[in-house]
């Protein structure tokens, strides 16, 4: 493991006339696989088990013999930190300093795209300006005034080195791009050059093209180093004591979540508090009939309808834009307590679905960098909160509720939310455990995740087309055949089940033709299985001894089929 002394002049080696293809060095090598891996545990679950160490020693290698990596240097800069402190910090700034003075013309992303470059200062200063303390809260540690007097030295020079080396005229060009972003078109079309300048001055917009943000902040830093602390206080009166359940707990969890997210919509803790409360005391799955699925409410006083009644509203406010209020609508309506005397709102799964879609929305639309990074946190812990929870209480979402006094049934999750949890809650925690080197995703499996997605945003045929173009596209037999089961199996999920029998059917003919029982047994077995599921939704059951339609000859060496190949299908079938 190098030294941070060894570390800082990782910046100043020169990689020689013939170094690796950055590219290349960016998008397959294992040291880049492995920080990539990495940093994308930032903001999830997984983000106490980061490795720093392997961060930095990977950067530094990757800068050191292979690749003036603009993405590397962030990386070490932010790694240095969390493993140094503001020691790190000046090393990983050094390194940053060096690569902009010494290496601008062969460095990567290439100047072509130096929009891509700014973009990795950008995470930096985002990931920073998170963990960073706030200079107003009080002086720095006493061993810090140095490496924090180094940070704003090297902060400052590399900014002056970027504006130097972008030269006045493109950085004009930038400024004026980050500009237009913010404006309406009736504003970039009426505004003056003289008027427009002024607007650029009152943003700062070269703050978000570099670090000036983090320039301004470690000089404030030093200004507090000057300032004496202030005297102590007067010892407050005790606070007056206030009996903590159950319920207050809740509460108070409750409403912090609230007062983050009408602060910042964006705030990812708000989204994690508010499932840690609402599932503080879900230990199991609520109990309900087993054959139905259905999951009673006792008495007309716990008025468990009105949240899935009000999807009609929130969709409302989603095809108006009005996706802010409609996060808090859904988010505090399914986060009310849990605790004695329980209600049964946590169990709306719909609520997820709709806030993650909004949260997406939000993020397109909006120009801050930190804000967009904040959206893509939140969203995430979203999805793996829920993941967590339906890998605790299996088969949930496929419950409803009843409500004995009205006679009404609503599901958990709608047909919506049920192809959404699979699409990106569920398939993203069955590959999470997987190293990059044993994820293998075939491109029809990729084409069917857009397509649900699709579904999910009222775009069926939208779905179906991206299905029918790569089938059509097929280099093999085998390849045309995968495409065809996805697109059978996406008439499924979207609840298209007659589409789906006579496109299972037909596939049932070529495992017949070409014998796929004995050369390629899974994929006889998932028609077989599909073919069965759809029978049962269309009414046509196992136990019939005749079928509409002429599907008789099919039932039984379908079902035969899959007790010798796989008893576990079999069983779901009869279960369906």
């Amino acid at each position: 493991m190098a030294t941070l002394e060894e570390l800082t002049k990782v910046g100043q080696i020169d990689l020689g006339p013939n170094p690796p293809d950055p590219e290349k060095v960016r998008n397959e090598t294992q040291e880049f696989i492995e920080i990539d891996n990495e940093i994308d545990k930032l903001g999830g679950l997984q983000a106490d088990t980061i490795q720093w160490y392997k961060i930095v020693d990977s950067s530094a290698l990757i800068l050191r013999e292979n690749s003036k990596d603009w993405r590397a240097a962030s990386y070490l800069c932010f790694a240095l930190f969390k493993r140094d402190n503001y020691h790190g910090l000046v090393a990983g700034f050094t390194v940053l300093r060096d690569l902009i003075d010494q290496h601008w013309e062969k460095s990567y992303p290439y100047l072509t795209k130096l929009k891509e470059r700014l973009r990795e200062l950008t995470w930096l200063n985002s990931q920073l300006g998170r963990v960073l303390p706030d200079p107003s809260s009080g002086p720095l540690q006493p061993t810090y005034k140095k490496p924090v007097t180094q940070c704003h030295e090297l902060l400052t020079k590399i900014n002056i080195l970027l504006a130097d080396k972008i030269g006045k005229e493109v950085l004009q060009v930038l400024l004026e791009e980050e500009l237009n972003k913010k404006l309406t078109k009736v504003e970039r079309e009426s505004l003056t050059v003289a008027q427009k300048e002024e607007r650029l001055q009152k943003l700062n917009l070269a703050d978000e093209l570099f670090l000036r943000q983090l320039e301004k902040q470690f000089q404030a830093y030093q200004e507090r180093f000057a300032k004496p602390e202030p005297e102590q206080p007067a010892t407050p009166p005790p606070p007056k004591e206030r009996t903590l359940t159950f319920k207050t707990l809740q509460e108070d969890l409750f409403n912090i979540a609230v007062a983050l997210r009408r602060q910042n919509i964006f705030d990812p803790i708000a989204y994690r508090i508010t499932r840690f409360e609402a599932w503080l005391f879900v230990e199991e799955i609520p109990n309900h009939d087993k054959s139905t699925k259905l999951f009673k409410v006792a008495g007309p006083t716990i008025n468990i309808l009105r949240p899935p009644k009000e999807v009609g509203e929130l969709d409302e406010l989603f095809v108006n834009g009005e996706y802010v209020e409609l996060i808090n609508k859904a988010e505090e309506t399914f986060a009310k307590s849990t605790a004695p005397p329980r209600t049964p709102y946590c169990y709306w799964l719909d609520a997820h679905r709709l806030t993650v879609q909004s949260l997406e929305k939000l993020k397109v639309s909006t120009t801050n960098k930190i804000e967009v990074g904040q959206a893509t946190v939140a969203k995430q812990i979203i999805i793996e909160e829920l993941a967590r929870f339906l890998r605790r209480l299996p088969g949930i979402q496929d419950l409803s509720f009843y409500n004995e006094v009205t006679n009404e049934t609503v599901a958990f999750a709608d047909d919506k939310t049920k192809l959404w949890i699979q699409n990106a809650v569920l398939a993203t925690d069955e590959t999470s455990t997987k190293t990059t080197s044993e994820i293998v995703v075939q491109p029809w499996l990729v084409v069917a995740k857009q397509a649900r997605q699709f579904a999910v945003d009222n775009q069926f045929e939208a779905g179906l087309n991206l299905l029918y173009e790569g089938g059509r596209r097929a280099n093999s037999r085998r390849e045309q055949f995968s495409w065809w089961l996805e697109q059978a199996r996406f008439y499924y999920d979207t609840q298209h089940h007659e589409l789906a029998i006579s496109q299972l059917e037909f596939l049932e003919t070529q495992v017949q033709r070409f014998g796929l029982e004995e050369w390629e047994p899974q994929l006889s077995v998932e028609v077989a299985r599909l073919l069965l599921l759809c029978y049962n939704k269309t009414a046509k059951k196992l136990d019939a001894l005749t079928q509409p339609q002429g599907s008789t000859e099919l039932f039984r060496p379908l079902y035969a089929r899959l007790c010798r190949l796989d008893l576990s299908a079999a069983l779901e079938v009869v279960k369906n």
